[in-house]
């Protein structure tokens, strides 16, 4: 049997669509004025609600942008969860760099990263990373160490090394949250992989990854 609403309290649905928008709102403060000049007084009047809610709900600013980063790392969850499982390495690794690279193409991910480097504190800064490249660096480690890939890729580094080759290779030289058409952004998943396998595989030539054809 459904429970029955107290009269005049709102859905739970409803209360955290508003909380989401009051997570969205802040986020446009932040990175139109700086994550320091926007006061709460600010955030609760564009988004019509007491600052006292705000205080309530998040505790101030820092328990805010803990929340946007939540809400980040929730979203980044979604997103790898959507990629497909694939036996063929070559086509996990193309899944992957496309994921990476749309991630640092994406402005707002890269606003509210900048806000956290810069504003927040090293709790906020951990959060970030766990949520962010420590997500897909997880899913990276556990792909890199199966058996198949150590005996494709060049056993004197770790899963850790190819992890971290990975990301340099595909964001390291990336014009963060600057937008590509889908043909350059193509262009700029082929050659970080190619930097990639190029670096890491043991024999090019007969390890069964044709990285002079990736698309």
């Amino acid at each position: 049997m459904e429970r029955p609403r107290h009269p005049g309290r709102p859905a739970r649905g409803t209360l955290a669509a508003r909380r989401d928008d009051l997570l969205v709102v802040a986020l446009d403060l932040f990175i139109r004025h700086g994550y320091a000049q926007v006061s709460l007084a600010a955030i609760a009047a564009a988004a019509h609600v007491a600052v006292r809610t705000i205080y309530v709900k998040f505790g101030g600013k820092p328990g805010l942008l803990m929340a946007l980063i939540a809400a980040e790392q929730q979203r980044h969850q979604r997103q790898l969860e959507a990629l497909p499982a694939c036996a063929d390495m070559q086509r996990q690794l193309e899944l992957y760099a496309g994921h990476l690279t749309r991630r640092v193409r994406d402005e707002r991910v890269m606003r509210l990263q900048a806000i956290v480097t810069a504003d927040g504190d090293a709790a906020a800064r951990a959060a970030w990373h766990a949520a962010g490249p420590g997500q897909l660096a997880a899913r990276l480690e556990a792909l890199f160490g199966q058996a198949n890939a150590r005996a494709l890729f060049d056993a004197g580094l770790t899963a850790q090394d190819l992890c971290a080759h990975f990301f340099h290779c595909l964001a390291g030289h990336t014009a963060a949250g600057c937008a590509l058409t889908p043909a350059a952004q193509d262009r700029q998943i082929e050659r970080g992989l190619r930097l990639f396998l190029r670096g890491t595989l043991r024999d090019c030539a007969t390890n069964g990854i044709d990285y002079g054809s990736l698309k």
